[in-house]
């Protein structure tokens, strides 16, 4: 359970860093992986395993197939490529995008 004493600017963690939107998005939101901090390894939500590309620019990942939205479609490979599209968008000014980049880079 958690309180909040004000609205989310939005739903989308993508468009609004406040702290309401942040703790929405996390109660509502699932992620392609968790981070154990205390374990420093990850582990795996929506993506059931990774692999890394040998020099190591590229991440290959296995969806899980059970996974459905609220309204019943299935969870596929072209959400994944939507979000971080979105994450890296200019216009969305948002926290996510910059702190995927490495050097400058998307």
């Amino acid at each position: 359970m958690a309180s909040v004493r004000s609205e989310p600017r939005s739903f989308n963690r993508l468009a609004a860093r406040d702290t309401t939107t942040v703790l929405v998005a996390t109660l509502t939101q699932a992620k392609l992986a968790e981070s154990i901090k205390r374990h420093r390894r990850w582990k795996p939500w929506l993506a059931e395993s990774w692999t890394a590309s040998p020099d190591a620019r590229g991440v290959t990942l296995k969806l899980r197939r059970d996974v459905v939205f609220s309204d019943g479609h299935p969870f596929t490979a072209d959400d994944v490529v939507f979000t971080f599209d979105a994450a890296y968008d200019e216009q969305t000014h948002g926290g996510v995008g910059d702190s995927l980049r490495v050097a400058g880079r998307s």
